[in-house]
């Protein structure tokens, strides 16, 4: 009887008893074993590589601001600049093209202050890299005769 003791105070000593279920069954846990070494088969396919954060838009130098006046029209009806733009890439600006005559982007390419595949960076002060085309046309476009930014720079930069 006294084995039968010893050897039940050395299983109770080895693992603790824990309770799962029914307050009132024990149940013997099984003593954690460190993990195995994880180990490649030389056939297995290459381990992706982790995401990497954006890259933040590079410096582009220099950039000014550009003052136009909307196209006239109805009020309450938005009007633009008469400009056209692409987008130069995932976190990049957008590239202007295509003024259309008349418009106060034509009329500021013929006074030199606008340049066709010059970067757009901004509008009103609003960086546009992370915007869809729609977002920078809604953007732009505003009440008629009022006054918009572009923040440009030179294709070159």
């Amino acid at each position: 009887q006294r084995a039968e003791q010893t050897s039940l105070l050395d299983s109770q000593r080895r693992a603790p008893a824990t309770f799962t279920g029914d307050p009132r069954t024990p149940v013997q846990a099984t003593p954690q074993q460190p993990p195995a070494a994880a180990t490649v088969p030389a056939t297995s396919p290459p381990m992706q590589q982790p995401m990497q954060p954006p890259k933040p838009p590079p410096t582009w130098q220099p950039q000014r601001p550009v003052q136009l006046v909307r196209a006239p029209g109805p009020a309450g009806v938005p009007t633009g600049v008469g400009v056209h733009f692409e987008k130069g890439g995932e976190n990049m600006p957008y590239r202007l093209f295509d003024f259309n005559p008349g418009k106060a982007a034509a009329n500021a390419k013929a006074q030199n202050m606008l340049f066709e595949n010059e970067w757009l960076h901004a509008v009103n002060g609003q960086p546009v890299y992370a915007l869809t085309s729609p977002q920078v046309r809604d953007l732009i476009l505003g009440e008629p005769n009022s006054m918009v930014v572009l923040t440009v720079s030179p294709p070159s930069a």
